[in-house]
């Protein structure tokens, strides 16, 4: 999923399908058979029977964009994005918005352990260091208390309840408009009792971390910039150590995403897509030239 509403499809080689829209998609989540992309104006779209269409929804009226989405069923899908919208739909009515929002802030990533057990990341305006985690018990959102009070936390992951990750980046300095210049990479987990901050790269200043895939308690990929001059970072979690692997580009990353831990794809800018096979990366051949920010793997 990329930029101007491009869709690339895999299905041996890298094909361009018809997108039933011109804004930037940012996100891309499946299951059950089906997909679904989120993006720029509260745009909507769901993949069935071999095609792609729009989904009217009430953020299109706001024009709030959606930064993520995710869902634990075909009927039972959640995207959020700008100023704490969430919204609600279950692949065949109307969608519906979250009233009123647990919070205001912008809202940068989702992940669920289970219909009735899902996590949100959150961030303040540009500039603002506030940050949290939005929950949902089933019935109800609540922002968590507790939480470290200067991360703008984003993309959430995991593999169970016990296992939940929330990445977050520490704003050091601001220019003068409140935009972050200096930056600490860190992400949040969770194992199922309390939730603890982690410094993948403690030396590292002007480090963020932009996606995050999961396979396993022993497997977690993050993809960011560590340094100014290290752009195209790729990091991984043995459940031991942290380590740096072998970047084939030092294009910005945006996404990750796999089927498993021998089938990894990561996407980012002037097209750029990688693939791990489970010994190293690698780089297919530009597909677009515009930027891609999101993939999805079934």
């Amino acid at each position: 999923m990329g930029e101007s509403g491009t869709i690339m499809h895999w299905t041996g080689s890298w094909n361009q399908a018809s997108s039933p829209t011109t804004f930037s998609l940012f996100y891309v989540w499946g299951t059950g058979g089906r997909a679904w992309a989120a993006g720029q104006l509260g745009t909507l779209l769901q993949y069935s029977s071999g095609n792609w269409s729009r989904v009217a929804n009430p953020a299109e009226q706001t024009q709030d964009g959606f930064a993520a989405l995710w869902a634990s069923s075909p009927a039972d899908i959640w995207v959020v994005g700008s100023r704490g919208t969430i919204l609600h739909y279950d692949g065949a009515t109307m969608p519906t918005l979250v009233t009123p929002a647990p919070t205001t802030m912008h809202l940068g990533g989702i992940w669920g352990a289970s219909a009735s057990n899902v996590y949100v990341g959150a961030y303040a305006s540009p500039g603002g260091q506030m940050g949290t985690v939005v929950h949902y018990n089933g019935s109800a959102w609540s922002a968590l208390s507790g939480l470290p009070t200067d991360l703008a936390c984003g993309r959430a992951a995991g593999t169970g309840s016990n296992d939940v990750w929330v990445l977050a980046n520490k704003t050091l300095t601001t220019d003068s408009r409140g935009l972050p210049l200096d930056l600490l990479g860190r992400a949040l987990h969770y194992d199922g009792r309390v939730w603890s901050t982690v410094v993948p790269q403690p030396a590292e200043s002007q480090s963020s971390y932009t996606s995050i895939f999961v396979s396993g308690t022993n497997d977690v990929w993050l993809l960011g910039q560590s340094g100014a001059n290290h752009i195209g970072t790729i990091l991984h979690w043995d459940g031991a150590a942290w380590s740096g692997n072998v970047s084939p580009t030092t294009t910005t990353l945006h996404g990750i995403y796999g089927s498993g831990p021998r089938d990894i794809w990561a996407v980012g800018e002037q097209g750029t897509v990688l693939h791990f096979d489970g010994s190293a990366w690698s780089q297919p051949a530009f597909i677009t030239s515009g930027s891609l920010f999101g993939v999805w793997v079934p």
